[in-house]
Formats: structure tokens, C-alpha cells, sequence
């Protein structure tokens, strides 16, 4: 399979005519086009078991994008999220980050849950689907929980199974409040916000003894483990869980004071759940 499917050729087309007349709608899809080259490169190299099933959610998800755009350049009642795209590429005073993030948003908070709704039809007709998660635990700060919603309103039986989750795995080796413990998904990537929120998780963990539990992109460890280190009192008690299940897997809790006397373990680019209590 090349990086250059139909799909991917008519993403590579409409970006060079949109850019060689500085259409601004060239951003979103340049960006686009990448993440789908990217994909495509990963089907080439065998890291999905059932490629042309991934292949077949690739090309119904850019259909959309494509539809919604024919819809507007004729004229038609596009979606509301692509109209307010498309609109807001026209306008000079749009902002390269906004024109990127509209598209984004319609692309992913509207058009993606009209595939996954598709991926429900093989449940309509008796099929059994399983539902994986590529890191972690299916549906838990993933977006698999869309498709599991779905399937609850629909009147679909739904069957969670044993298996690990990176949550319950770090928690259960921290040594830290198991009785009570709260799982807050991504905090905010703002500095000044971000030492802002986990000073209210300290405050609330010390309130209430209970653990408070996070992540953050790989890529951002660091940055997120050195605010830790600023934000939260010497005592306060800090769990990195770093590769959990993998060869490289490392857990360790120390107070914030001796946190700040070691070298930390290297955490950046490496799956990481933090857990912190006052």
C-alpha cells in the first residue's frame, strides 16, 4: 500500500490548488493530509491487525470532510461546524491556530462520530465487536467511549472485560490512599493555569486523604513533572508510574523535598500516569 491512496492523492491536490491561491483552508487539510500519510505509512509497516478494516475508516472519515466541502462550495446546507470553518478561512483577521482548530474541532467532534455510528452497523445485525485500545484501558480516557455510548443508547448489550489498566496498576503500587482516589484525565498544558490546578488537587487531596491521579501526552512529562515540583508543598507525597507492563516499567513515590534532591527518572516521550497526595 503506497502513502499516496486516492484519498490521500485528492488531500495532496486540494492543498496545492487551495495554496497556490492562498486559501487559507489549506491549513486544516495540509495538517490532515499528514496525520493520514502518517497512518497510511503505519498500515505499510503491519502495525494494525486488520489493515483494510483501518484503511476502510480512513477513506469513510475523509468522505465526510469531502462532502461537507462540495456541500459548501455549491451552495448547500453544510454542516453548521463547516460552514463556521470555511467562513471563518475566508476572513483575513482568522488567526492560522484558529483556521487549524476549526477545522479540527468539525473534523473530529462532529464528522468522527458520524464514522463511529457506522462502525455500530455490524452490532445492528448480530455481529460481535470487540472494542481494543491501543495503550491503556478501552473507553477510559479513550476515545472508544464515544463508540460505547453509542452503543448504550442504541440498546446494545455492552461486555467490559478483565484486563490491566494503567490507572489501577499505579495506584495499586504507590503505596499511596486506596481507599479514595479520583482520576482526572489531562490537566491543562497552560503554565500558570496548570500550577494553578494542581494546587487545587493538592488542597482537595489534603481536605479529603484522597489520591488524586493524572496524565499528560508523553511529550510533555517533563514539563508537567517539574510544575509538580513548583506547585506542590515539600511533604506532599508524588508517584511517577513510567511503562507500565513494559520491560522499561518504573514506579516510584517520594515526597516533593526529595523528589527535588534526585535526579528524576527520564519520563519524557514515555507513557506516565502521576499520582500525587498531600
Amino acid at each position: 500500500m503506497s502513502s499516496w491512496t486516492p484519498t490521500a492523492a485528492r488531500m495532496a491536490a486540494q492543498v496545492t490548488t487551495w495554496q497556490a491561491c492562498g486559501d487559507r483552508r489549506a491549513i486544516f487539510l495540509d495538517c490532515y493530509l499528514r496525520m493520514t500519510r502518517g497512518m497510511l505509512t503505519a498500515l505499510n509497516a503491519g502495525e494494525f491487525a486488520d489493515a483494510a478494516w483501518v484503511t476502510h475508516l480512513l477513506d469513510r472519515f475523509a468522505d465526510y470532510y469531502f462532502d461537507a466541502l462540495t456541500t459548501y462550495e455549491q451552495g448547500g446546507a453544510a454542516p453548521r461546524v463547516w460552514q463556521v470553518a470555511h467562513d471563518a478561512a475566508r476572513q483575513p483577521a482568522t488567526l492560522t491556530l484558529q483556521n487549524l482548530l476549526l477545522g479540527v474541532n468539525a473534523h473530529i467532534n462532529y464528522d468522527l462520530v458520524l464514522v463511529v455510528a457506522e462502525l455500530l452497523q455490524p452490532l445492528v445485525h448480530g455481529h460481535d465487536v470487540g472494542l481494543v485500545s491501543e495503550a491503556g484501558c478501552p473507553a477510559v480516557a479513550d476515545p472508544g467511549a464515544a463508540l460505547v455510548a453509542l452503543a448504550q443508547a442504541e440498546g446494545i448489550r455492552v461486555r467490559p472485560l478483565v484486563g490491566p489498566s494503567s490507572l489501577l496498576l499505579a495506584l495499586m503500587a504507590s503505596g499511596l490512599e486506596g481507599q479514595r482516589f479520583a482520576f482526572h484525565g489531562y490537566l491543562t498544558a497552560k503554565e500558570a493555569q496548570l500550577l494553578k490546578a494542581l494546587r487545587e488537587l493538592e488542597g482537595e487531596s489534603r481536605r479529603r486523604r484522597q489520591t488524586q491521579i493524572f496524565i499528560e501526552t508523553p511529550y510533555r512529562n517533563r514539563g508537567m513533572f517539574d510544575a509538580i515540583l513548583k506547585a506542590c508543598q515539600p511533604e506532599t507525597r508524588v508517584t511517577l508510574a513510567i511503562d507500565l507492563t513494559l520491560p522499561g516499567e518504573t514506579i516510584l513515590t517520594r515526597r516533593i523535598c526529595d523528589w527535588r534532591k534526585t535526579p528524576p527518572p527520564e519520563v519524557e516521550r514515555r507513557p506516565t500516569v502521576f499520582l500525587l497526595l498531600a
